[in-house]
């Protein structure tokens, strides 16, 4: 006997639930971004000084040079709710920013016309495919923003009404939390070019349907002009620019494309593969705006790890909408439901206790160089540092102003220069320029790495190991730092 129509709804639903409560521990990520750290450091500086740095405040190889802060109202979100609450409450937050973004994925989706299950089977693919670039990272801001303008794009679109002009002041804000900004008005661009040419393939293109597309298009122009209401005016626009495909990036994996021989990029593969498929099954169905925006998120998704959470946002609608499988009931109507979401809400709290447990002081201390940068600290000395990239924000947060550090996440404002050389450093290269020449006329006196060529050329010139823990040393030039005033365990 099929279910009534009632009890198939509330079944769906439930499904739904289920699945958005298992999505927001794949959004939950405390310490997996380097760049947290100086993220935090640069809010407090904001805090502190009540302004915003236009020149780059933490290297020693770039001092000076002129900083596009765009992170600058992110950033002291960041360090007050740090500062206030701790480093869980953080974690917590930006998984709730990320994981509004994929409910309102599930919302836009459902305006669409799909089913709860569907939704809830997309909710979760997509959740997973953006797990490596998800976290305390403040590109979650851009995300989140991103997938609620569509939805509010696709009510103006679908009913009219005057909350597209809310698009202005959402813009006013985004284009100071980051410059990703710029992506969100080139993808709502294409998603009014898409509807257009919907309604004139449909040949639907009456009066108020060109009225609604003309109103969309000129609360984006408006969108693009206010957010020039930024501390970097026009300049925030180079910054995004400047952003795509610098060689800069190099030292940062999200960066770079995805890798599908990871079984990380698997999820991501699957979407993909899932939406076109979805498009071939349903090609009856299939209007310009769906081709346009899965091209698009599928080209942004492969360009940079990074993209990945901006092609959900773009591909899971239309996989939703277009989901060629149907949901059948179980003989049992609405056990199993309950049961999903009973299960998600263990994993929820499961994945809460283990944020806490990662952002632990004990915890913390074995997965940073805390005890090395305590000793450098300590020595009440000015200290030039080379430190892995991934430390080197930590190192920042817990070490400037007295340690300046050779190379960090603000790599574009550092120049290629300084990456090639902290590249041949890292290396331990030992062809002109070589690794210790490079060190020494850049006047490091510190150096944090471990067991490898750097290492063993450092001792064999003489800089002293001053401490070590956690499997790296803590080397001092030989005229410069030369001992421990922390011990450090391990």
């Amino acid at each position: 006997m099929t279910p009534p129509p009632c009890r198939r709804y509330a079944d769906g639903r439930l499904w739904l639930i289920a699945a958005a409560l298992l999505a927001l521990p794949l959004c939950l990520d405390a310490t997996s971004d380097p760049d947290l750290w100086w993220h935090l450091r640069t809010g407090q500086w904001i805090v502190d000084h009540v302004a915003v740095p236009h020149t780059e405040l933490f290297s020693y190889t770039a001092p000076g040079a002129p900083w596009v802060a765009h992170e600058w109202l992110s950033e002291v979100i960041l360090w007050v709710v740090y500062h206030g609450l701790g480093l869980t409450a953080l974690a917590l937050l930006m998984g709730l920013v990320t994981w509004s973004g994929l409910l309102g994925l599930a919302w836009l989706g459902r305006q669409r016309g799909a089913g709860g299950f569907a939704v809830g089977v997309v909710l979760l693919l997509g959740a997973k495919a953006m797990e490596p670039v998800t976290g305390t990272r403040v590109q979650m801001f851009t995300f989140a923003l991103l997938c609620w303008t569509l939805v509010l794009l696709h009510g103006h679109i679908s009913r009219g009404g005057r909350r597209i002009w809310l698009l202005v002041p959402i813009f006013l804000v985004w284009a100071n939390l980051h410059a990703g900004f710029a992506l969100g008005l080139g993808f709502l661009a294409a998603a009014v070019v898409g509807t257009a040419l919907d309604a004139a393939w449909q040949r639907r293109l009456d009066r108020e349907t060109v009225r609604r597309h003309t109103t969309a298009a000129i609360a984006l122009l408006l969108s693009a002009l206010v957010a020039l209401v930024n501390p970097n005016g026009f300049d925030l626009y180079g910054r995004a620019v400047l952003a795509v495909g610098a060689s800069e990036h190099r030292l940062i994996q999200e960066w770079q494309p995805p890798d599908f021989t990871s079984l990380s990029m698997l999820p991501l593969a699957l979407l993909i593969i899932a939406t076109a498929a979805a498009l071939l099954v349903n090609r009856r169905r299939v209007r310009p705006s769906h081709l346009l925006l899965t091209a698009v998120g599928v080209a942004a998704s492969l360009v940079a790890v990074r993209n990945i959470a901006l092609g959900v946002a773009l591909l899971s609608p239309t996989l939703a909408e277009l989901f060629p499988i149907r949901y059948r009931l179980p003989a049992r109507p609405m056990v199993l439901s309950l049961i999903g979401v009973a299960a998600a809400g263990v994993v929820l709290a499961t994945s809460i206790a283990s944020v806490a447990a990662t952002t632990a002081p004990a915890a913390l201390a074995r997965a940073l160089p805390s005890c090395l940068v305590a000793n450098l600290v300590a020595g009440g000395s000015p200290v030039r540092l080379w430190v892995p990239y991934g430390q080197s924000g930590y190192a920042i947060d817990a070490g400037w102003p007295s340690v300046r550090v050779y190379a960090y996440g603000e790599e574009t404002t550092l120049g290629s220069t300084v990456i090639d050389d902290y590249v041949r450093i890292a290396a331990g290269d030992t062809t002109a320029p070589g690794a210790l020449g490079l060190l020494s006329s850049s006047h490091t006196n510190a150096v944090i790495t471990s067991p490898g060529a750097l290492a063993t050329e450092l001792a064999a010139a003489g800089w002293r190991t001053i401490a070590a823990a956690n499997g790296e040393t803590l080397f001092g030039s030989a005229d410069g730092i030369s001992r421990a005033t922390v011990v450090c365990a391990g």
